[in-house]
């Protein structure tokens, strides 16, 4: 078994002269970053594939050599389980291409791709999918794990975009779901990582939908009664175009100018028709569950 840095790096350069591979610098601190910042992982090597090949020759020299890896994009997993520790750190996000079918109906997605990315890229093109809140995030595995987001209402959840796939399974044999439905199926709710790499997505895109959007902040201390009120608003009309989120946070926390502890509605209206007429309507409703300390809000029809 190879186990340091040095013979894991030359048996990697050896074996595939084109992957990028690093053991130290810039680059490598870059593979290591994590949105838990308290995780300490330490690789023994960061190797950044481009291609479908290279990831099946990365999969296949770890399984022989006996050597653990990891797999990452956006590196947003809070337990850090897109690092490992004494091993091999296959990032991905230089496999980052986007490729717009013909019909405009549906895209490729690389296995890297981040979900910032992806939406300014669609949105140049006068495109969309859903995402998730955070831009950061790595694409691929949001919506394999589910993928919640804002747009859930209008157009499902990330995982009912996913059209198809390319997996790099375990022994390294490359595998494309129009050949094998239930690794399809499996894939749609598992999370990446679970049957193999997936080094390309086939997903849903539309047109640019028109977004009304932002955050209402209400003092902490009525965060009980607010949410019990919104409960009720919810259960009379809950439209398929609202969706939202909540967090309680300090002001040096708050994603918007508070002076005070505040309990934070994100929230978001997604219209295919470009009628924003309802959701103005839906919003002074939702003012009305308690005391506003600050609103922010702004309709966008295109996202980039």
């Amino acid at each position: 078994m190879i186990n340091s840095e040095s013979s894991v790096e030359g048996r990697l350069r050896h074996l595939m002269p084109s992957l990028s591979v690093y053991t130290e610098g810039r680059r490598y601190q870059e593979c290591l970053e994590l949105y838990n910042h308290a995780l300490k992982k330490q690789s023994l090597v960061c190797a950044r594939p481009r291609t479908e090949d290279e990831v099946s020759h990365l999969v296949q020299f770890c399984t022989k050599e006996k050597i653990p890896f990891a797999v990452r994009s956006g590196g947003h997993d809070f337990f850090g389980r897109s690092v490992v520790h004494e091993g091999i750190l296959i990032d991905m996000r230089d496999m980052d291409t986007v490729s717009i079918e013909a019909d405009r109906a549906s895209a490729r997605v690389g296995g890297g791709v981040i979900a910032g990315h992806l939406q300014e890229t669609l949105n140049f093109h006068g495109l969309f999918t859903p995402t998730g809140q955070a831009k950061s995030v790595g694409y691929v595995s949001w919506a394999c794990g589910g993928g919640y987001g804002f747009y859930v209402g209008t157009y499902g959840f990330g995982v009912d975009q996913i059209l198809g796939a390319r997996v790099v399974l375990a022994g390294g044999r490359v595998v494309d779901t129009n050949e094998d439905p239930e690794l399809l199926w499996a894939l749609r709710g598992a999370g990446a990582g679970t049957f193999g790499i997936v080094t390309e997505l086939r997903v849903k895109v539309y047109a640019v939908p028109k977004l009304y959007a932002g955050f209402l902040a209400f003092p902490l201390a009525e965060a009980a009664a607010v949410m019990d009120r919104i409960e009720k608003l919810l259960e009379d009309n809950f439209p398929d175009e609202f969706s939202g989120d909540a967090i309680a946070v300090t002001p040096e926390m708050a994603p918007i100018p508070v002076a005070e502890p505040c309990f934070v509605l994100f929230w978001c209206w997604t219209s295919v028709s470009e009628d924003l007429a309802p959701a103005i309507s839906f919003l002074e409703q939702t003012m009305q569950v308690g005391r506003v300390l600050v609103t922010s809000y702004t309709s966008r029809l295109r996202l980039g």
